[in-house]
């Protein structure tokens, strides 16, 4: 099994997003796709 699937059994679908642009987190809105990008929870 590959990384994603093992992070979506561990994380779940609403916390890790695959081929995630960068764009949308950072401030200046620039960047490329991240292979996995986990969102950070409280």
């Amino acid at each position: 099994m590959d990384f994603y699937e093992e992070a979506l059994k561990l994380i779940g679908k609403d916390k890790i997003y695959k081929d995630e642009p960068m764009k949308e987190h950072i401030t200046f809105k620039v960047g490329g796709c991240a292979d996995y990008y986990l969102k950070p929870g409280i």
